[in-house]
């Protein structure tokens, strides 16, 4: 099963679960978007990311593009996917361990991870520091059937004439593959890089069966269900930082049964309040006895904070729900962000 089935409740469990502020009238997307031209037209300007936006504040007009930009590469046929706009990178093992997400699901977070800390990596300089401000730090992440890793896309910050050099002295070879111009990795780095127009760039991974036609299908193909709720519900609240959906049979270790179907969202309540967490489980089986499952957690291969946290989490058991689920929420406080962020 993939995400597909994932889509009805979408924009209710991002906005409504998470306490969302009604959208605004400017923010609120009522018909599926359209897909965005592979290049900008002539003067619009390139976005600078989506800085972090406190509740009083509207969101920038810039924000919803991007939005809108980034999921129109998202192929149809995926088995899990991820929106990240958080202005501090979170650890996913933490994230996962807190939340109660499946290994199968949560690799996809740690892929963002494993992309960070390739780049900084490959592009690190001779005086140990790394210059990436040529790269957005949202990204829309992945998974497709039979392809091992993840594909990510991100926002290009600078024009990719600029980009030659400097993915030339990192090591990279320069090719033209499917009608576009994709960099080679000479070493270790296990994605190369497809210029796909003049503001984004993807990650596709190296593995065997993966390219860039399927990011290039999905651009001229209509909106899918899921891309087009997840643009509505992330543009109608600037708020919700990351978002992760997955389709199973996903193995749990701490519950019985698997889960078909996840939902994954963090919301930033504010600059005094910290972040809502929730995350929504769909399990192969009784819910009450996942529930319950889950609320007896014990990971003692964390340290004392995290046990805490995931102590904390409130389980309420939906059997009246379609299909009937399992819902997590959790309250972090700004003073225990710090068990979440990742170490330098």
């Amino acid at each position: 099963m993939g995400t597909r089935g994932l889509t009805l409740a979408m924009a209710a469990a991002l906005v409504l679960a998470c306490n969302a502020e009604p959208a605004s009238e400017t923010t609120t997307t009522t018909d599926a978007p359209a897909k965005p031209e592979p290049t900008p037209s002539v003067g619009e300007p390139a976005t600078s990311g989506e800085p972090s936006v406190s509740p009083s504040v509207a969101p920038i007009e810039g924000s919803n593009a991007l939005l809108v930009r980034l999921l129109g590469w998202l192929p149809s046929d995926t088995l899990a996917v991820s929106y990240d706009r958080m202005p501090k990178r979170w650890s996913p093992s933490t994230i996962s361990a807190v939340f109660a997400i499946p290994p199968k699901a949560a690799m996809l977070l740690d892929e963002r991870r494993l992309l960070d800390e390739a780049l900084d990596q490959a592009f690190e300089a001779e005086n140990g520091e790394t210059d990436l401000s040529w790269l957005g730090t949202q990204s829309l992440a992945f998974t497709l059937p039979i392809i091992r890793h993840a594909y990510l896309v991100r926002p290009l910050l600078r024009p990719p004439g600029e980009l030659d050099p400097i993915f030339l002295a990192a090591g990279f070879m320069r090719e033209e593959l499917e009608g576009k111009v994709v960099w080679l990795p000479k070493g270790a780095f296990p994605w190369r890089m497809a210029i796909l127009d003049d503001q984004t760039l993807a990650f596709v991974p190296v593995d065997p069966g993966a390219g860039v036609q399927v990011l290039i299908d999905a651009l001229a193909a209509p909106p899918s269900v899921v891309e087009t709720q997840v643009v509505d519900a992330l543009g109608q609240d600037p708020m919700i930082e990351l978002t992760l959906l997955a389709g199973g049979p996903l193995l749990h270790y701490d519950t019985d049964a698997a889960i078909t179907q996840l939902q994954f969202a963090l919301r930033n309540a504010g600059p005094t309040a910290g972040y809502e967490g929730m995350v929504i489980l769909m399990p192969d089986g009784d819910v009450d006895e996942c529930a319950n499952q889950l609320r007896a957690r014990s990971l003692p291969e964390e340290n004392q904070q995290v046990q805490a946290l995931v102590g904390k989490v409130v389980f309420t058991p939906e059997p009246s729900a379609e299909p009937p689920q399992v819902i997590g929420r959790l309250s972090v406080a700004t003073d225990q962000l710090k068990h979440f962020l990742e170490r330098p």
